[in-house]
Parts: structure tokens; sequence; C-alpha cells
């Protein structure tokens, strides 16, 4: 509501005293009177209707109220699905980046040194992995070798693969450490032929070993990549007895060894075992104290 002013001109207001004049003994007059005029101005105030103010639409309400009819229409049914399927898939892009910012952060449950992961055949490895070098998602960057237990890998040729078994005896011998012998066991026997390297004809298959070093300075002269030898144990018998081939007279029926038994010459039978290249191992029909007689 608006308040108007309106200005009242009022008439003149005389007061004071009319002029007197006095006589004095020089004959001179005073004024001892004098007529004052005051002429007032009075503001008479009140309150009238109000008055109306022009307003003028500019173009930020008009685009308010564009966004807000926009707003309002978009409000239906189907726009409040795709907006709850827009939110469910902010929300799993979310906790997938918060997944990948966790993992940027490696722990390992074991002690051990860092290595080039394994490169097959169709792997698109970097060269070098410097800072800034860019990698695709899901390439593997390093490896954690545990070097608490190692792994070493040989070959056997198809005549003898069938002798080796898992968890057999090996001594394990190398250069780096000579006159030293580390013991371990077969961990797997290959049941397939490996691709032909050395341009022999005959088939191999790969052999691993696994073996632990307790004593500390041997186990710092260990390097993955070193070679070493391995000596399979692929059969013990501490009993065993072994004669040499010739010693055996072969028969259709049976085995026999001439031997000398308290003091009479004769040909006993004899039960034989496997073949050594030191010799025939004879399981039964030998008795101690024997002396075996040689075949000329």
């Amino acid at each position: 509501m608006l308040i108007s002013a309106t200005v009242v001109e009022l008439p003149a207001v005389r007061f004071g005293k009319e002029p007197v004049v006095e006589a004095h003994p020089d004959g001179d007059e005073k004024v001892a009177g004098a007529l004052k005029l005051f002429w007032t101005v009075t503001v008479a105030v009140g309150f009238t209707r109000a008055l109306p103010i022009p307003r003028t639409e500019t173009a930020a309400v008009a685009g308010a109220k564009e966004e807000l009819a926009a707003i309002k229409a978009s409000g239906d049914q189907d726009d409040r699905f795709l907006s709850q399927l827009e939110l469910q898939n902010a929300e799993a892009a979310l906790q997938e980046l918060d997944q990948q910012l966790n993992n940027t952060r490696i722990e390992v449950r074991f002690s051990g040194i860092v290595v080039r992961p394994p490169v097959e055949d169709n792997s698109s490895l970097p060269t070098s992995l410097d800072v800034g070098t860019r990698v695709t998602k899901g390439t593997a960057l390093f490896s954690i070798a545990n070097t608490s237990r190692f792994v070493v890998t040989g070959s056997v040729d198809e005549i003898d693969v069938n002798r080796v078994k898992p968890e057999q005896h090996v001594i394990i011998t190398s250069d780096v450490f000579p006159g030293q012998e580390i013991v371990g066991r077969v961990a797997s026997v290959s049941a397939q032929a490996s691709q032909d390297e050395n341009g022999s004809r005959i088939p191999s298959f790969k052999v691993t070993s696994a073996f632990s070093v307790d004593d500390k300075i041997l186990h710092q002269s260990i390097r993955i990549g070193m070679s070493a030898r391995m000596t399979i144990e692929t059969y013990a018998n501490a009993n065993a007895i072994i004669i040499p081939p010739s010693a055996v007279i072969r028969s259709a029926e049976v085995h026999q060894v001439k031997i000398r038994r308290e003091g009479q010459e004769m040909a006993v039978g004899v039960v034989l075992g496997k073949a050594f290249p030191s010799g025939v191992e004879v399981l039964s029909g030998l008795q101690k104290g024997d002396e075996i007689r040689l075949s000329r």
C-alpha cells in the first residue's frame, strides 16, 4: 500500500503588539514595539488506496517458468522409472570406482620379490613399466615370487618318463653352489610332450620339482632363472641285491645263477626285479654268504 502526501497552505496568523511611539527629551522618536507576521505551511498526511506498480516480466523469470513447467511435465510414471534406472546405474558405477580405488593398494600374505609376470604368446606386456606407461585393463604388470619355496623344471625323454612319479626323491645340484646338494620332491610330470626346441626327434616331457632352503647363505645365492641339475630317484630298495647281468643264466622257465654255497657249487633259481645300469636286482633266491660264479 502506498502513502500519498498533500501540501495545504493555511492563512497567515498575526500575533504580537501594535507599534508604540514614545517621546524622548532629545525630541527623537523610538519604536518600542514591532509587528510580526508569520506564514506557516502545514503538510497534511493521510492514507489513500494502494496504487498499482507496473511490472515487466524478465527473461530469467520466463525461463524459470518454462523450467518449472518442464519439471511438472516430466513427473509421470515412465520418467520416474527412467530416473530410478539412472540412479541405480550411477550407484553401481560409484561402487565400481570405490572397488578400483581399494585395489590400488596391493597386499600379499607371504614374503617374496617382485618379478615379471608369466608371458603368454598372445599377451601384450609392455617392454618396460616406467612412470606414465599406458596399459589396458586386465594387463598383468608383475608377480610376487614366494622365495620360501623354489621350483626347478627339466625334461625327460619318452623312455624314462613312465618311471618318474610325483613325490619321488630328487637331488638338486648347481654350479652356483658347488659341492652342496639340495633335497626336493617331484611336483608334477607333464602328460603331453613338449615342443621340440633343440631339434631332437625324441619327444621330451616336462618335469617339475620343488624344494626349500633353510640355510640363509645358500638361500641368498639362489636366483630365479638359474640353471640346475636334477637327479630323480625313481626306485629305492635298501635291501636290494644287484648282480651283473652276465651272472644270470636265462632259460625258458626260470632264471638261474651259479653260486658257491657252503663249499658246494650249484645253480639256484632267482626272481629278478628291476634292471639298472649297474646290474639286475635279485628279489629272492640268494642267501647271505653265497658266492656268485660268473659265466664265461
